[in-house]
């Protein structure tokens, strides 16, 4: 501790002897506290930026959830009204449900997810599926 306190004293006369070198102290001093402002604010930019792409991933993985258990339901209903069933009023109660649950409506803030459009098949695509046999 008194090496430092000594060293630090004999800085100070030096720098007394040389009063040219009082700018250039200063300067660095301002650069050095100017880039760690920039560093610390592109660090919480980024955060920042990470935490809205997590929280859009999270809109996106809910509305597929919903999509699926939507498209899953709309075949159990299919299935319900194409399928015997011994008991036809229990099918019948159970496809109403079914129903019933897909036209809930939906809360005003909702807005639909876009859609991708869908690939437009080309001339070599379209030869290969028609002289290819589906299984």
């Amino acid at each position: 501790m008194t090496e430092e306190l000594s060293e630090l004293h004999e800085h100070a006369e030096h720098a007394r002897e040389h009063p040219d070198l009082a700018p250039v102290t200063l300067t660095m001093a301002v650069l050095a506290v100017l880039v760690a402002t920039v560093s610390l604010l592109g660090h919480r930019t980024h955060t920042e930026e990470i935490i809205l792409q997590n929280k859009v991933t999270d809109q996106w993985a809910y509305y597929q959830a919903k999509n699926i258990r939507r498209h899953t339901d709309e075949l159990f209903a299919d299935l319900t009204t194409i399928v015997a069933s011994k008991d036809v009023e229990a099918a019948t109660k159970l496809h109403e449900k079914t129903i019933r649950r897909n036209s809930t409506p939906r809360p005003a803030n909702w807005k639909r997810m876009p859609t991708l459009p869908a690939a437009k098949p080309t001339a070599s695509t379209s030869a290969r599926s028609s002289s290819r046999s589906p299984w």
